[in-house]
């Protein structure tokens, strides 16, 4: 998996989630097309809307997990907001609303798109609501290994 590659190549781990967490994922994760091992692959559970806020919140209380980075694949994400006229306020919302209460680092790899204004966008409501996004998962990985490479050095002085 792309995910796991590039977090593994910056020397940072991708575990399995906790026993709980995989029981409460299968109570209504739809795994044509994904799976919810981790890294989580969406897949289509995008449809679903109210389960993106259910899987955040089942990491937030994983113990393993000690970063949330979400992939916003924005070409996927256009296509359903082009359906769903609500959907882009109701990601935005969610999104905003899981920085607000979480307690781990949270990210977001927004994939470049056919739609770059509206990238740009996203990016700069991102950026605004603290929550940093990268174009690639290998930026990310490497940001997120230099902020913790910096966090120790701080830790040792």
């Amino acid at each position: 998996m792309v995910t796991t590659d590039a977090f593994a190549k910056a020397g940072l781990q991708v575990p399995t989630l906790a026993e709980p967490s995989y029981e409460r994922l299968s109570q209504f994760f739809n795994i044509v097309g994904g799976s919810y091992r981790n890294p989580i692959d969406m897949g289509s559970n995008w449809e679903a809307g109210e389960q993106i806020r259910e899987i955040l919140d089942i990491l937030e209380a994983d113990p393993q997990v000690d970063i949330i980075a979400l992939e916003l694949s924005l070409n996927m994400l256009f296509r359903r907001m082009e359906t769903n006229s609500s959907f882009r306020k109701f990601l935005l919302e969610m999104l905003v609303a899981h920085r607000r209460r979480t307690r781990k680092p949270f990210l977001a790899i927004v994939t470049p798109s056919y739609v770059p204004e509206a990238e740009d966008e996203l990016k700069r409501l991102l950026r605004a609501e603290g929550i940093p996004s990268f174009p690639t998962f290998q930026r990310a990985a490497n940001a997120l290994q230099s902020s913790i490479g910096y966090w120790r050095f701080l830790a040792e002085q």
